[in-house]
């Protein structure tokens, strides 16, 4: 059975470099040299430096797993935007192969094979209001949609409000944690209220 073989026999998603030496039973060097020389022959996508995936792996990946490397890929991060809101059902905007996180580095794009994975930096105050469900985080849904109007609020995020199922948030929680964010922010959720709950 060739390396590849085992790699996929493993039942991993995706692997980073130590994942590799263990699973082929292989020195650090030579699980190094495995590597390079599988990315060379496209057999794996390097997604991040010592993170690689098995290219065309993640057209089968369920949710939670490609969740997981999110949260994975750069961290600390969870899930929020229309991702977050499209797992809770409250937005028919689904996001199919776009996974929306928050950080708090740089923003920044990865790629997974068809996959994307956007990641919007944020102040650390507003990094909260999230949780952890098995192997990832994301936000709750109220978190989200102020998420949401403080990218929109400065012009930072397209979204379609028609496609979002306003009256199923609490509002009023929504109002208790958007008391940190700008006036900006906070007006254009209380807009959101009037014209759609």
């Amino acid at each position: 059975m060739s390396n590849l073989e085992k790699l996929r026999r493993s039942n991993g998603v995706f692997f980073t470099k130590e994942d590799i030496r263990r699973i082929l039973a292989l020195s650090s060097e030579a699980a190094t040299v495995f590597c390079a020389r599988a990315v060379k022959r496209k057999d794996l996508n390097r997604i991040k430096r010592g993170v690689y995936l098995i290219p065309g792996s993640e057209k089968g990946l369920a949710k939670n797993e490609s969740f997981k490397l999110a949260s994975y890929l750069i961290t600390p991060s969870y899930i929020s935007l229309q991702t977050a809101l499209s797992y809770y059902e409250i937005s028919t905007q689904i996001t199919a192969y776009t996974i929306e996180s928050l950080c708090l580095s740089q923003k920044s794009l990865c790629e997974a094979g068809e996959l994307r994975y956007v990641y919007w930096q944020t102040r650390k105050e507003y990094f909260f209001g999230f949780q952890k469900m098995g192997d990832f985080f994301i936000a709750d849904p109220e978190k989200a949609i102020i998420d949401i109007a403080n990218l929109v609020a400065y012009n930072r995020y397209a979204v379609d409000l028609s496609a979002i199922s306003f009256n199923k948030l609490d509002w009023d929680k929504i109002t208790k944690w958007s008391k940190i964010y700008s006036s900006r922010t906070k007006e254009l959720l209380q807009t959101w209220r009037k014209k759609y709950a």
